[in-house]
């Protein structure tokens, strides 16, 4: 994604978090139910699984600064050549990738404004379009599905970016390319609405402190472990924040009544 289409897509996302924090249609009778965040932590995990065993692959198969088996490299290509014959092992990390992030944005995100790839990959390659199961939310719905969506986009970003500081370091150049493109070109995209909505919220401090936490675990061990609780926390953050502002401008409407 171009630095346009970004500025592009955060504008719209901006646009949407505005009208929605201060609709009195969404209220504040939804976030109390709260999302299933062990959901989106089993989501969480089985993304950053696949980048783990991508970049793990590209740095001890094409950079060879990771020991494993003398047999690792054939068993990872026999494996994927049993799944799906004529598939290359990069072919079916990226497309392995690409379809569990299209599915976090089905089940979670809460506007139709999307990167391009996602709209493309779920519409031309999975024939099933996110922004039709996206538009059939109402805005009750939309409101519970932002800091979830939130949450788990921040955990993908910040524990992405430490596992690319991670391959970059350690010297494993292959590695660190591939992670550039899976950080740059499908996460941040997604990304980008956590930062967005930070922008509206007044609890920007904590969520980064623990996003930076985040990055550096990933950094420091070229893993990035069990998430739930970060996961978590985050989400009340947003929840807390999101609740706090529509709270006030509840308020506000009403004269203070």
């Amino acid at each position: 994604m171009s630095d346009v289409e970004e500025q592009m897509l955060a504008t719209r996302l901006s646009r949407r978090l505005r009208e929605l924090l201060s609709s009195e249609g969404a209220g504040l009778a939804y976030l109390p139910e709260g999302v299933d965040v062990e959901i989106a932590t089993v989501y969480a995990a089985a993304a950053l699984r696949v980048v783990e065993e991508w970049l793990r692959w590209e740095a001890i198969c094409k950079d060879r600064v990771v020991r494993a088996s003398s047999d690792y490299c054939e068993e990872v290509a026999r494996s994927v050549m049993h799944g799906d014959n004529g598939q290359g092992v990069v072919s079916f990390f990226n497309s392995e990738l690409k379809k569990i992030l299209v599915r976090i944005v089905r089940d979670f995100a809460p506007f139709t404004e999307l990167p391009p790839w996602v709209i493309f990959y779920s519409t031309f390659r999975l024939r099933d379009p996110v922004t039709v199961h996206i538009a059939r939310l109402g805005p009750g719905e939309q409101i519970l599905r932002v800091p979830a969506f939130a949450a788990l986009v921040a955990v993908l970003d910040s524990a992405t970016r430490g596992l690319l500081e991670h391959y970059r370091e350690s010297g494993a150049e292959i590695a660190a390319v591939t992670a550039e493109y899976i950080y740059w070109e499908l996460i941040r995209p997604l990304s980008l609405f956590a930062d967005v909505l930070e922008r509206h919220l007044d609890a920007v401090s904590k969520a980064a402190e623990l996003r930076e936490e985040l990055r550096e675990a990933a950094r420091s061990s070229g893993r990035t472990g069990p998430l739930g609780k970060q996961l978590a926390r985050l989400y009340n953050i947003y929840a807390a924040a999101i609740v706090d502002i529509m709270k006030k401008r509840s308020l506000s409407k009403t004269g203070g009544k």
